[in-house]
């Protein structure tokens, strides 16, 4: 079975490491387990400190769910950031890039770029 794949690049783009694994994962578990920097805080979706912004391939993540939709609209942020904690791997292939150095973001996180 074809699962999600995580990569993590440096401001460079260059990869620094990738993962396979479980869809329906939240992402910020993922940057947790392989010692990805994404800041967090209240990791509820209350807070927004673990903003992260979507380049591409937004399908390869579930749709947001109404606690995470609610922040985002409250942050105003663009259409294309999730909070990594709430933001869950899909249950299909694909691969999800997050950038993890230099790149600025309204809230000071990461940048996520699916292919």
């Amino acid at each position: 079975m074809d699962v999600p794949t995580v990569q993590f690049e440096d401001g460079n783009g260059r990869v620094l490491m990738s993962a396979d694994v479980s869809g329906g994962e939240p992402l910020l578990d993922v940057c947790d387990s392989h010692l990805a920097p994404v800041a967090f805080s209240c990791r509820a979706g209350r807070c927004g400190t673990c903003s992260v912004r979507v380049v591409a391939g937004q399908g390869v993540l579930e749709q947001p769910g109404p606690t995470e939709s609610a922040l985002l609209s409250r942050l105003a942020l663009p259409p294309d950031f999730r909070l990594s904690c709430q933001a869950r791997l899909g249950h299909r292939p694909g691969t999800v890039r997050v950038s993890v150095g230099g790149q600025p973001s309204p809230c000071n996180a990461a940048v996520i770029s699916a292919k």
